[in-house]
């Protein structure tokens, strides 16, 4: 999952598929953009790719794949890379 974020510099979050796998959800990228005063309050987030849970092979975001349901959190890159070590014990917990 970390590897197909890593194109968008960092500044992408990741939503879980809630009709997938519970054991492998597809996930879907998105890019996101910053307001222009402080950059600090997320606008706008655009849908950039759906992944497959299992394989990790990225599929168009189409009608299809949009019209899905999504988790209505989502992690930025650094959540998700901070959860994977916490669970492969290279990072202690919070």
């Amino acid at each position: 999952m970390v590897g197909n974020m890593t194109g968008c510099h960092k500044e992408c979050q990741v939503r879980i598929a809630l009709d997938s796998s519970p054991r492998f959800p597809d996930y879907l990228v998105e890019m996101l953009f910053y307001d222009d005063d402080n950059g600090e309050e997320v606008v706008y987030a655009q849908s950039l790719a759906v992944f497959s849970g299992r394989t990790h092979k990225g599929d168009l975001v189409d009608d299809r794949n949009i019209s899905r349901l999504w988790s209505s959190q989502a992690m930025t890159y650094l959540e998700v890379q901070t959860l994977l070590g916490e669970l492969r014990g290279l990072l202690p917990s919070p």
